[in-house]
Parts: C-alpha cells; structure tokens; sequence
C-alpha cells in the first residue's frame, strides 16, 4: 500500500537518516552524561583537594598563632624579667650609695668622738690645774693666817691676807 507518504525508499532512507540521527543523538548524549560526570568527578576532586589545602592552611594558621602566643609571652616574660633587673640595679645602686653615705658619716661621727674626747681631756686638764690652784691658795691663806697669828695680827688682817692669797 502506497500511501501518499513517498517512495518506500525514500522512506526508508528517511528513517535510516532518521535512526542514525537519533544514534548521533544518544552518542552525543552519552558523550555528554559521560563528559558531565567526569566534570562532576573532576570538580569532586578539585573540592576535596581545595578543603586539604584549606584544611592545611588553618592547621599553618593555627600554628601560626600558637607560635606567636608562645613568643609573646616569652617576651613579656623577658620584659617582666628585664624590668625586675633593672629594679634591682637601681635597689643596688641605692644601697651602695647608703653604704657610702654611712661610711661617711662614719667617719664624721668618729673624728666628732675623737675631738669630744680631746674637749673632755682639755676639761679634766683645766680641772686638775684649777683644783691645783685652788688647793695652792688654800695653803697659802692657812700659812698666811698661820704667819698672821704669830705676828700678833689681828683676826681681820688675817681674813684679808687669805682672802688675798685665795683670789691669786
């Protein structure tokens, strides 16, 4: 039966055209599933070897950060270190300063004693001579007094001549 469809040739020309177009297009739809799945593969790979790196890089980070925590505190720790040193130096300066200034007026106190001493010796000195003195007087009034009741003076020449002899 011949329809008005064409030449069975034709026809059949068309649908082998027709089927091998439709083989072109599955091919190039498996072509293209197989494509996108190994784009899907690939972009799989490059993700998971993007979160190695990333996952690399905050380990580094923290690392990082760790490592300059450590050093901040150590120095801080040489800071503090440093300033109690320094402290120190400047206790000790203070301290031989105050070793100085008492060797100092050590030797003011001593040489004070000393001349304390020479006053006191100069004292005791003028002290003996005085008693001296006086005992000297003393002598000389009773031997005046003596003298003046042998000659027969009277009690009142006798007082003046001690009196005398007591003041030289």
């Amino acid at each position: 039966r011949r329809l008005a469809l064409g030449d069975p040739e034709a026809l059949r020309a068309r649908i082998a055209e027709a089927q091998a177009r439709a083989a072109a297009l599955r091919a190039e739809k498996e072509a293209a599933e197989a494509s996108e799945g190994l784009a899907r593969r690939l972009v799989a790979g490059v993700e998971a070897r993007l979160a190695d790196v990333v996952r690399v890089r905050e380990g580094e980070q923290a690392a990082f950060l760790e490592t300059r925590r450590a050093l901040q505190e150590q120095l801080d720790s040489q800071g503090e270190r440093l300033a109690q040193l320094e402290h120190a130096r400047a206790a000790r300066r203070e301290v031989e300063t105050l070793q100085e200034s008492l060797t100092e007026k050590t030797k003011e106190l001593e040489a004070a004693v000393e001349e304390a001493d020479r006053q006191e010796e100069v004292r005791r000195r003028l002290a003996e001579e005085e008693e001296k003195e006086q005992a000297a007087a003393a002598e000389a009034a009773a031997a005046a007094k003596e003298g003046a009741a042998a000659d027969g003076q009277t009690g009142a020449a006798a007082a003046a001549a001690g009196k005398a002899a007591e003041e030289a």
